[in-house]
């Protein structure tokens, strides 16, 4: 009677490690690979204007500090990762801001850098995150 009592607890207990382990490795990789894109829409930074930020894209991909991206049409704000003199070499449109861990961040946050494409739109150094936003759309 008392094998079969130890083959049950056995069974369970190697079952619900077997789950803890999956779910962990699931999340694990979930959060070192995975990259989100998900509408503007889902921020509360103005919501008298309604669904105006719907086709901006949204990128975060999870580090230490997350690297953040919103592309408009014209150009795109980003975390301090992305090099400025690389997207002048693209001729890419870009604002930097630094010190940022939200989209809602990114939107009041000053900008640090701009590169050449945004100067041309009217983005400049100073601006606030949402500012330039506007002009990339």
């Amino acid at each position: 009677m008392k094998s079969i009592q130890y083959k049950v607890i056995y069974t369970i207990l190697s079952i619900l490690i077997i789950t803890f382990v999956s779910y962990k490795l699931i999340n694990h990789n979930k959060q070192e690979t995975e990259l989100i894109v998900d509408p503007l829409a889902s921020l509360d930074f103005n919501p008298k204007k309604g669904n105006e930020y719907m086709e901006a894209k949204m990128i975060r991909y999870e580090l230490d500090k997350p690297l953040l991206i919103i592309k408009e049409k014209k150009g795109m704000l980003a975390c301090a990762y992305i090099n400025v003199e690389t997207c002048n070499k693209t001729n890419e449109a870009c604002a930097i801001v630094s010190g940022v861990s939200s989209y809602k961040d990114m939107m009041s946050a000053k900008i640090i850098a701009v590169s050449n494409e945004a100067l041309n739109l009217g983005v400049n150094v100073g601006d606030t995150g949402i500012s330039a936003i506007n002009r990339f759309k």
